[in-house]
């Protein structure tokens, strides 16, 4: 793993080296997105809505949902706390807890392991709870 690191990291040390910009970076890592969706234009995807469930629901109806409108201020909501603590977080544990830049970074990346951690155990307790009211055990 952390040869595998170190190889990375002096493969971008050499290209910024040699005096290759962000962009020209970035236009070369853009094809791997690409060729993944060129992947999935001929895959046969399921219908998302099945013929016995009555068809889709207008977005009118969905828009007066008062559940549908909470969902989506919470996902809102939950979004700008992540985006606000990725900017504020390093900015803060520098200049006011006087921490070196490299702290600061490292602080942010504690903030994102702990958050993925807690989405993964989220999901698991969910399958757990799945496997003993159900009595399947559903990926565990």
């Amino acid at each position: 793993m952390a040869s595998g690191l170190w190889s990375r990291s002096s493969w971008v040390r050499s290209h910024f080296r040699l005096e290759v910009g962000w962009r020209t970076i970035s236009l070369i890592l853009i094809t791997v997105p690409l060729l993944v969706a060129l992947g999935f234009v001929n895959v046969d995807l399921p219908p998302l809505i099945s013929e016995r469930e009555g068809g889709r629901t207008a977005l009118r109806d969905l828009c007066r949902d008062s559940s549908f409108r909470a969902v989506n201020v919470a996902i809102f909501l939950g979004g700008a706390l992540e985006l606000g603590l990725a900017q504020w977080l390093p900015a803060y544990a520098e200049m006011s807890l006087g921490f070196s830049m490299w702290a600061g970074s490292i602080s942010l990346l504690a903030f994102s392991a702990a958050m993925a951690l807690g989405q993964e155990q989220r999901l698991a307790h969910q399958n757990l709870v799945h496997a003993l009211l159900v009595g399947v055990p559903d990926g565990i």
